[in-house]
């Protein structure tokens, strides 16, 4: 298979799983089953982990863990800062009595486990890895962090800047798709934490 035949089909491949994914969250809505986002894509990620194995070098030790976790880390810092803290004030945070433990739970292991994963392998694997065989590894950066950006359409600046560092993380640092889940997962939680606690009690 020639160099753009594989390219072509990986971004394909990611398009196809996004779609699916989209087609079964419906269904998981429409049929009130909760959980379905998380479980849909816990299962595409693993179909996709088995059809595209990664190519990096697998990074194991406490290393590349701890730099995930600074990683993510610092894009919660930089959501707080830039979006959450401009928008408090207009920003309506969910009363305790609006969520149970169940609800928080779901919410983590969407926000945190699934969601990072299926998009760390789908764009930032396949369709990041496809346009750079085509475009670059620069250009294929900017379009897959625009279309982030656009799919962040209350924080597209942030998105746009998460993506960025995300790509440069797989690119030029040859951090897996679970490293890069790690990052993504531990942003989420804190974007999470920051709505469950009314702004971390800024709101009043």
């Amino acid at each position: 298979m020639n160099k753009k035949s594989l390219a072509l089909g990986e971004i394909g491949v990611a398009m196809l799983a996004t779609l699916l994914a989209g087609g079964l969250s419906e269904l998981g809505a429409r049929f009130e089953i909760r959980g379905a986002d998380a479980i849909q894509q816990i299962a595409l990620f693993l179909v996709l982990m088995k059809c595209y194995p990664e190519r990096l070098a697998n990074q194991s030790g406490i290393t590349p863990l701890l730099f995930s976790i600074f990683t993510g880390s610092l894009l919660g810092a930089v959501w707080i800062l830039a979006v959450g803290l401009p928008n408090l004030g207009n920003t309506k945070f969910p009363a305790a009595t609006d969520f149970s433990a169940v609800d928080i739970a779901l919410g983590v292991l969407t926000a945190g486990v699934a969601a990072p994963l299926f998009e760390k392998k789908v764009v930032r694997q396949l369709m990041l890895d496809g346009l750079s065989r085509l475009v670059g590894r620069f250009a294929s950066s900017l379009v897959t962090s625009a279309a982030f950006g656009l799919f962040h359409a209350n924080s597209m600046l942030w998105g746009c800047f998460a993506s960025l560092l995300l790509c440069f993380c797989a690119l030029r640092l040859n951090m897996t798709s679970v490293q890069r889940a790690i990052a993504h997962g531990i942003c989420n939680i804190l974007i999470l934490l920051w709505y469950l606690t009314g702004g971390l009690g800024l709101s009043g």
